[in-house]
């Protein structure tokens, strides 16, 4: 009862109650840009010092109708009110005209000089909102550049650079594209040997006044810098690299500290590069030589030093990697790289498990160890074991799976040129081997595969690539049981099942606008999956032996050909205070088709949805395909297709502490071509017709909670059942809690 007054004075009570007089709560901000609608009026948010809190569910905020609930007594109650309570913002006008002069400041910087920024304020029921009104200033365009460059050596190699690419005629002026030719001159020049230069020897000046919205620009380059007078000149030399020393340190895992651990040092003296190892051999010389991409001697350049540092990143084994450079005198730098290593072996485990009111229960189970440095060289091993258990609570009916997996990744691109490494970020090539035994009570499956490939980012980190060139697969399946042997009388329901060998390649690519790891920002991603198989095979097809329906045979076994590919997108918006609520959506549409030696997609590259990660309404393969009933052919459903339509929303709030909630939503289906389909009714509900499709997408809603561990989010959601195409009705209140109209589902991370 205690729990129940507490919710309702938490729904019931008005903020503005408790307010001090004459104050107000800052309810919203808005920036409109009265002289421009393509303006992105996003980032000027930032500038704003005065952001109000946002409520949790439609506007209603429980931190800060907790605020004013303190006994007083110091108690328990007050200490948790401290903890998890947010005081409400108050409209403060001194804040208003600061976020004004930050706004026009930031716009100046920018370039649009002389901007405008006049508020409207608006208080109501003691809320206040504040608009932000922007008139953009003027711009002027660059028409000419001059520049003036000490005499030397210098003076030469900057000319050398290819300037236009620096100031391209035309751009327009600001504060900010200056220093950011300031920034890549200098870098253009350190990276050419002048270790000295930095951008504070830049400096401008700029004509606007001449030319009406146009503007001419001086460039200095001087021997001091902004901060300095002339009589603090240098002359800009040319560099050469010193001694270089690289250091590794043994990281103590017990307490996280770097161990120096002079006694067993050892050193070696090669291209002018000490090697010192403060701790056992963590790191083959060899690998050090190579990643090193300087010579003592050798004209010092930035990019070398930052190539050397990224390599030594890369590789995966060390917690951190730290370089100092020191000028021993006017044209030697000495280099120092400090590696710190970090625990190389560890484990990780992952676990989905569902439950649905017609009893079927599924868990998942996924264990895996790694070691990073298994050669001493950055290959990283993987060994992992994963089970998928599916059974029935009020029978004896059970699926069973068991499978593992051993990943052998290699800190290069194998087998292709060396200068393609220094191209791209983290490359790697990788061998995976992978064994699965699947039983149901209608058949037993094992499949082989092998796969050869590689990985890499490109240097912005926003792309991810991966491409198997080979990408071989055995499957084979006995235990056929009688009933399921009469339904594989359909020759494209055989053909999805029947023993084949997959010969082909695959490829991916994941775009990532925001790749940090702590990704406090909106984002998106964009992934796109591609499988090609038995084109490479076809070549040969006059050299095979063929069965009774004309199949190739390989080893005695038909090959498959088909092509499938998968696109997904999602955006994650966060909003809010301090930006702890998100809204995501996800976008997903696969579609693949068996040709040449193949008549469908062998059955285990055929879509399905349902699950933790998909429709959570519905348990794993238990939707569609179409409007098709639920094919009771199988013990545990099955429901497979050639295409994949999928849509997903979901609403993520805090609630307290590491408690977080969800409001979801997700809708889609699979279906199959029309050629793989029986002339049968039910057959032809599963068929993808672009004039009933959108008739036959299932729909649910649900609920989630979620511990947010921050090293793992831990979730748990409740999906009901909307509309179900099989049954072509539209679910209400009183079915979500029968038999078969909602499912638990459990996960680790969030579903998309």
């Amino acid at each position: 009862m205690a729990a129940v007054t507490a919710l309702v004075l938490l729904f019931s009570c008005s903020v503005t109650k408790n307010l001090p007089e004459n104050e107000s709560i800052l309810r919203s901000n808005n920036i409109i840009v009265t002289n421009s609608k393509s303006y992105n009026t996003l980032e000027l948010f930032q500038y704003l010092k005065q952001k109000p809190n946002s409520g949790y569910i439609l506007g209603w905020n429980p931190s800060v109708n907790l605020y004013y609930r303190k006994n007083g007594n110091g108690g328990g109650w007050d200490r948790f009110i401290d903890k998890y309570a947010s005081a409400p913002v108050l409209y403060d006008a001194e804040l208003v005209e600061q976020s004004v002069t930050n706004l026009k400041e930031h716009l100046k910087y920018e370039g649009l000089f002389d901007s405008k920024v006049d508020t409207d304020v608006v208080t109501k029921n003691r809320k206040t909102s504040v608009t932000y009104n922007v008139t953009l200033g003027k711009q002027y365009v660059i028409d000419s550049v001059e520049y003036f460059v000490p005499d030397g050596m210098i003076k030469d190699d900057f000319y050398s650079l290819g300037l236009d690419k620096y100031i391209p005629k035309g751009g327009y002026l600001s504060e900010s594209s200056l220093e950011s030719i300031s920034e890549n001159l200098a870098q253009a020049l350190r990276d050419n040997g002048y270790f000295s230069v930095t951008k504070n020897h830049f400096s401008f000046i700029a004509d606007t006044l001449s030319y009406d919205g146009h503007s001419t620009l001086e460039v200095y380059l001087k021997n001091h810098s902004r901060k300095e007078n002339e009589e603090n000149s240098i002359i800009h030399n040319k560099y050469k690299f010193g001694r270089i020393d690289v250091i590794i340190n043994k990281n103590n895992t017990n307490t996280g500290l770097v161990v120096s651990d002079t006694t067993e040092m050892d050193s070696e003296n090669y291209r002018g590069l000490h090697l010192y190892y403060k701790s056992p051999i963590l790191i083959r010389r060899s690998v050090i030589n190579r990643y090193i991409m300087m010579n003592e001697g050798d004209v010092y350049s930035d990019a070398d030093v930052a190539s050397s540092y990224k390599s030594f990143t890369d590789l995966g084994v060390f917690s951190s990697v730290n370089v100092t450079l020191n000028n021993r005198d006017s044209s030697v730098v000495d280099t120092k790289f400090e590696l710190n290593s970090s625990p190389l072996q560890g484990y990780k485990l992952n676990l989905q498990a569902s439950v649905n009111s017609n009893g079927l229960l599924g868990i998942s189970p996924n264990i895996s160890y790694y070691h990073k440095n298994i050669f001493k060289g950055g290959e990283k091993l993987t060994v992992s074991v994963m089970g998928d258990f599916q059974f029935h609570l009020h029978n004896n009916i059970h699926s069973n799976e068991f499978a593992d997996a051993i990943n052998l990744s290699f800190p290069d691109f194998v087998l292709l040129p060396k200068s393609w490494n220094m191209r791209v970020l983290q490359p790697r090539s990788e061998i995976a081997f992978s064994h699965d035994f699947q039983y149901r009570p209608e058949y037993t499956r094992m499949l082989l595969s092998l796969s050869y490939g590689y990985t890499w980012m490109s240097k912005s980190r926003k792309f991810q690539f991966a491409f198997n060139p080979l990408s071989a697969r055995i499957t084979k399946i006995y235990n056929i049981s009688d009933e399921f042997l009469k339904k594989l009388m359909d020759p494209f329901l055989r053909d999805s099942y029947m023993d084949h060998f997959d010969f082909g390649m695959t490829s991916s690519i994941l775009y990532n606008s925001n790749p940090s790891n702590n990704q406090k920002r909106s984002y998106h991603y964009v992934r796109i999956l591609n499988d090609l198989s038995g084109n490479i095979l076809s070549v040969f097809n006059g050299l095979m032996k063929t069965d009774d329906e004309g199949k190739r045979l390989l080893l005695g076994t038909p090959y498959a050909q088909y092509f499938k590919t998968e696109i997904s997108y999602a955006r994650t918006l966060r909003f809010g205070h301090n930006d702890n609520q998100q809204f995501a959506v996800r976008a997903l549409v696969g579609a693949g088709t068996g040709y040449g030696n193949s008549s469908t997609l062998p059955f285990e590259k055929r879509f399905w949805s349902g699950g933790a990660y998909s429709l959570r309404g519905w348990s794993a393969r238990s939707v569609g395909p179409g409007a098709a009933q639920l094919d009771t052919t199988f013990s545990i459903p099955s429901q497979t297709g050639d295409a994949r339509l999928e849509l997903n929303a979901e609403y993520r709030f805090p609630i307290a502490w590491v408690l977080e909630g969800a409001l979801f939503a997700d809708a889609g289906n699979v279906w199959n071509w029309d050629k793989n389909s029986e002339d049968t009714e039910e057959a032809q509900k599963g068929v993808f017709r672009f004039d009933t499709f959108y008739k036959q997408i299932a729909c649910d809603w649900g609920l989630g909670i979620r511990l947010n561990l921050k090293f793992a989010i831990l979730r748990l959601d409740w999906g009901f059942k909307i509309y179900e195409p099989g049954k072509d009705r539209w679910m209400g209140f009183s079915d979500w809690f029968t038999r078969g109209q909602n499912a638990l589902q459990f996960g680790i991370g969030y579903p998309f």
